[in-house]
């Protein structure tokens, strides 16, 4: 028999030693990884909604087509014209461009400040009377009307599109004087967000951007996103082609 001057000893799962040519791969790896979280976490994070106003003071000529540019980028997204209808009526329209849509059903709403204009609301994409006259055949009278017919500091809620993206905002109306009276607009905004509504009046800085405030709430219907937008917005196309 033999016999052991020391115990055997047997290793118990042996680790083996990483070479460096492993190491740079783990670093770089994990270098990578966390790159890639760290944009991963950059990306969830929400876009900073910004409310964009433009202070002006422009008489609205309703016979030259006085065009609305929300994001003054160049491109007109809404227009002001005279329709004439039939023999006895003249409607004073606002009227959008392309697959732009106006707040209102036939009659643009004329909203008061503090409104959401958003996707709950009720949206036609084509042109919408702000403004009418009808003359009386027999009587040889003119009677005018409409939602912004002598009113002070009015909103039209807008919906538009900036590179194929919807958005919301609105536009300040004051009409005064007898008759059709005197049409001025004197600012207008949209929410660079897009899909996030906008409150009329509000600046987004916390303040209206006049003293009237509302707690009404207009009619409202599911307004779908974009796809929606396109499928109703064909019917405006006649008039936006005259005026182009």
């Amino acid at each position: 028999m033999r016999i052991y001057d020391e115990p055997i000893r047997i290793p118990v799962n042996p680790q083996p030693i990483p070479s460096r040519d492993l190491e740079k791969k783990l670093l770089t790896y994990a270098s990578a990884a966390a790159a890639a979280g760290a944009c991963v976490l950059a990306a969830a994070q929400p876009a900073q909604a910004r409310v964009v106003v433009t202070h002006t003071n422009e008489t609205i000529n309703f016979q030259k087509h006085t065009k609305l540019d929300l994001n003054n980028d160049g491109i007109p997204d809404f227009a002001f014209a005279s329709d004439v209808q039939f023999c006895c009526s003249t409607d004073l329209v606002i009227a959008p461009f392309k697959f732009n849509q106006i707040m209102g059903d036939y009659l643009a709403s004329a909203l008061a400040s503090g409104v959401t204009v958003g996707l709950d609301n009720k949206f036609q994409g084509q042109k919408e009377v702000m403004l009418n006259a009808f003359i009386n055949r027999t009587s040889g009278t003119t009677a005018y009307g409409g939602p912004f017919q002598d009113v002070q500091n009015r909103y039209l809620g807008l919906a538009f599109h900036i590179n194929g993206q919807l958005h919301f905002g609105w536009a300040r109306i004051s009409n005064s004087g007898s008759g059709f009276g005197v049409t001025t607009l004197t600012e207008y905004a949209y929410e660079s967000v897009p899909g996030k509504a906008i409150v009329t009046g509000a600046t987004g800085d916390g303040e209206s951007s006049d003293e009237e405030t509302s707690q009404a709430t207009p009619t409202t219907k599911s307004l779908p996103p974009l796809l929606g937008v396109l499928a109703t917005g064909a019917a405006g196309l006649g008039l936006w082609r005259n005026l182009e």
